[in-house]
């Protein structure tokens, strides 16, 4: 018994001196007690990420700041980089004055090129010439007048026949085309008698439209309209008088 007991002492005296060199090389950091230490490290970690412990380093704050303001920057630069004619608001702000300076050019080209024909400067003399007007509708009635007038816009010429109760045709008459609302495209042609009362005529070119007709003799007259491209022969008649 005393054998073992001494037998066992000096096995646990190996086993603790065994320990404290081993405490020894590590604190000394030796070449076997470094890999140890790692390798315990690098186990611990694969541990942790496998349990879903290791943390998450957040990023600074002021890095994502930075990068959304130069994006923004980017953004900015881009829009500055577009050109003005592209821009939708640009042409808006120009076609408002621009319809206003091209309405004032057109209304100007108008004015001096057209006459008004609205201003009469004889009011007296007109008003006199009324009650002979009148007289000339009652005489063309009274000799039971009646024109028709064919017009050739294509040989700018015109033929009129005068149909009536009295064979004796006048040797020249006024004919008179009329526009509705501009006076400066009026025509006054006389025609001279070509026999069985035929007359016959150059007129100037006429444009498309409504036209008012005119003839006249010497104390009578004949008023009508026509259509241009005329598509009928077109008839005067005595204007009717009230009595």
């Amino acid at each position: 018994d005393d054998a073992r007991a001494l037998f066992e002492r000096s096995e646990l005296r190996e086993r603790r001196a065994s320990r404290e060199a081993q405490g020894t090389r590590v604190a000394g950091q030796p070449p076997g007690s470094l890999f140890f230490w790692y390798f315990s490290l690098a186990t611990q970690r694969k541990v942790h990420e496998r349990l879903g412990k290791q943390e998450k380093v957040p990023r600074p704050a002021g890095r994502n700041l930075r990068s959304k303001n130069v994006n923004k920057l980017n953004m900015n630069t881009h829009k500055q980089k577009r050109p003005w004619y592209r821009e939708p608001w640009v042409w808006l702000m120009i076609a408002f004055p621009m319809t206003a300076v091209i309405a004032g050019m057109i209304t100007l080209y108008l004015a001096v090129t057209t006459s008004d024909g609205l201003v009469v400067d004889d009011y007296y003399k007109r008003g006199k010439a009324i009650n002979r007007v009148l007289a000339r509708d009652e005489a063309a009635a009274r000799y039971q007048l009646k024109a028709s007038i064919d017009l050739d816009l294509r040989d700018n010429r015109m033929q009129l026949q005068l149909e009536g109760a009295t064979a004796d045709w006048p040797q020249l008459l006024t004919f008179s085309l009329l526009h509705p609302t501009q006076p400066g495209h009026d025509q006054v042609i006389m025609l001279p008698h070509a026999g069985d009362g035929f007359y016959a005529g150059e007129i100037d070119e006429v444009s498309r439209g409504r036209w008012y007709l005119q003839l006249e003799g010497d104390d009578w007259r004949l008023s009508g309209e026509v259509r241009v491209p005329q598509t009928e022969t077109a008839v005067l008649l005595p204007l009717a008088v009230d009595e």
